[in-house]
């Protein structure tokens, strides 16, 4: 009878701890589907505003065209140099702004990293953060849980953004494409110092910021420990900061 009794409250332990988690990660989920909810908005809103820019950008173009056709058909030589020279010659340099390279996340194949990336590199550029997004084709998410997935990213571009803007020239450069039989994510920062150790950040507690707040690298450490085809390779040197992954078939 003892023995039953205490496989019975072996049984209740074991069935209260699964429910515990399922009850936690189902909270992770509908958290980081409001997050995805509210940061697609966001970018949605960032991309309208830098669609009107360009669309102003058109409307002023074609008015200077006229102008210049008009200067053309007078064969007045002296007025198409006036308006190329204040209007033409540097018209292209706003489109080489960086900002406009957030609209190459619309080539994630995935909601939830789409929404979170735009998040914080929007969140960055408001900080006067330079930022810089190289996605050059359609590409789909790699093949990890997406949570963890979204842990890294979060944890990763978090300590990016928090370290560039010590630096004397804050940025962040976010690269996602595929190589032959990987996906390869590369996430660089400036910061303040010339070299970080790497051997010591992924150690549980090592912070650089004080105390309690080396965590977040130690839990990737443990999150990837899961995933033996993806490779993390971190490097530091001459004020950059970089973490490239890779993800195999």
């Amino acid at each position: 009878h003892l023995l039953i009794i205490y496989l019975f409250i072996f049984l209740s332990f074991l069935f209260y701890i699964n429910y515990t988690i399922k009850e936690e990660k189902d909270k992770e989920i509908l958290q980081m589907k409001e997050e995805q909810l509210t940061s697609i908005s966001d970018y949605s809103r960032y991309i309208e505003k830098l669609y009107k820019e360009i669309r102003g950008f058109r409307h002023d173009y074609t008015n200077i065209l006229v102008s210049l056709n008009g200067a053309i058909q007078e064969n007045d030589i002296s007025m198409v140099k006036n308006i190329y020279q204040s209007d033409l010659k540097d018209s292209d340099k706003g489109f080489y702004d960086n900002k406009y390279d957030i609209a190459h996340l619309s080539n994630i194949d995935n909601e939830a990293m789409k929404s979170l990336i735009s998040a914080k590199l929007i969140s960055a550029q408001s900080k006067g953060i330079a930022i810089s997004v190289e996605i050059p084709e359609r590409i789909t998410a790699p093949n990890l849980e997406l949570l963890d997935m979204i842990k890294i990213l979060s944890i990763f571009l978090d300590n990016a953004i928090e370290a560039t803007i010590l630096s004397e020239s804050p940025s962040v450069t976010l690269a996602f494409f595929q190589e032959s039989d990987r996906k390869i994510l590369i996430i660089e920062n400036t910061i303040q110092k010339e070299k970080i150790n790497t051997k010591e950040i992924f150690r549980y507690g090592f912070s650089s910021k004080g105390d309690d707040r080396g965590i977040g690298l130690a839990n990737i450490k443990e999150i990837l420990e899961k995933y033996p085809k993806v490779n993390l390779y971190t490097t530091s040197e001459n004020y950059i900061f970089s973490h490239e992954i890779h993800f195999f078939r």
